[in-house]
């Protein structure tokens, strides 16, 4: 019906773990969903975390991940450490996916309660990945 409508895509979080576990290690984390009833089809994209952000990097008020740290001469200097964490996150992710693409999520409930803190720190970890 989605796909009747002019959906072009779908993206879910949610599916029966096992699904989940063998989509992961198949790499069927992106699919065409197919009608039964129509000659239609459905791209499909199983998030990977739900919509959680990565382990370690949620970085608003109710979390304890620890914040980008940018100054050297800190003795919590931590963002080389930081971002190369992201990048093999990003790459264990994208080992699962057939598509060259991935999505990122950075969220979840009541997250951004600090917006600002949050998204300076996403500023950080995308200058230094980029």
């Amino acid at each position: 019906l989605s796909a009747q409508m002019g959906m072009k895509g779908l993206f879910f979080a949610r599916m029966h773990y096992q699904d989940y576990d063998k989509r992961k290690k198949n790499k069927d984390m992106e699919f065409r969903w197919l009608s039964v009833e129509s000659d239609t089809s459905l791209f499909t994209h199983v998030m990977w975390d739900m919509y959680w952000a990565p382990s370690g990097f949620c970085f608003d008020t109710a979390c304890s991940d620890p914040a980008m740290v940018t100054n050297k001469n800190s003795p919590e200097f931590n963002v080389y450490k930081r971002v190369q964490d992201m990048v093999d996150y990003l790459a264990n992710q994208a080992s699962h996916y057939r598509s060259g693409n991935i999505m990122l999520t950075m969220g979840g409930d009541f997250c951004y309660q600090n917006a600002r803190k949050y998204f300076k720190n996403l500023d950080i970890l995308m200058e230094y990945i980029n």
